[in-house]
């Protein structure tokens, strides 16, 4: 065999980089050496965002005792204590077998409860579901034997096409997706507007 040349020789080195300290690298380079050892306990999210009690204006099945009891988990004992109260400015339409608050130029008539608790408003909105947004509003309290009061609260309005629903269209698709539940086949031929 005839005799191979010899391999070429290697690439010399690249030249080093200038070092630039980046503001990261100096933070880092100025904690002590066991800070990953000795970090603050982290502050629960409780304690970053404190939950301040909210009126709730309801004006459909939470208007019902055993709906909000069993909502909430309330202990068996117990009754929800509602006062009748309306909010103007926004009326309610049908978005299938449900009703859903949108704006509009009426009066909506309902009651007003004190959830105290960030877990008791997680649970409305788990029940709610991603179809309604709380929404702050104005709410007329009308206790029996009392002056007519106006207080600032919460409220679940419709978070879809509030314009579509005052034409009663039911959108099938928005429905599906903000449910997580698909409709059977031929749900909605011959149903019309609802």
């Amino acid at each position: 065999m005839p005799n191979s040349p010899p391999p070429p020789p290697p690439p010399p080195p690249l030249p080093p980089q200038p070092k630039t300290s980046s503001n990261y690298t100096s933070q880092l380079a100025s904690m002590p050496s066991d800070y990953l050892t000795n970090l603050p306990s982290p502050l629960s999210e409780e304690l970053l965002t404190a939950y301040e009690p909210a009126y709730f204006f309801f004006y459909g099945t939470l208007t019902q005792p055993h709906i909000l009891k069993s909502v909430l988990n309330l202990p068996e004992h117990s009754e929800p204590v509602f006062l009748p109260a309306f909010i103007t400015g926004y009326k309610l339409a049908n978005w299938g077998q449900y009703k859903a608050l949108i704006n509009g130029d009426s009066t909506v008539l309902g009651k007003v409860y004190l959830i105290e608790s960030r877990e008791h408003q997680d649970r409305l909105s788990y029940y709610e579901t991603n179809a309604y947004e709380i929404r702050s509003c104005r709410i007329e309290v009308e206790e029996p034997g009392k002056k007519k009061r106006e207080i600032y609260g919460k409220t679940f309005m419709y978070a879809g096409d509030g314009e579509a629903l005052k034409e009663g269209k039911f959108d099938r698709a928005l429905w599906e997706k903000r449910m997580g539940v698909r409709l059977p086949e031929g749900f909605s031929k011959g149903l019309g507007a609802l």
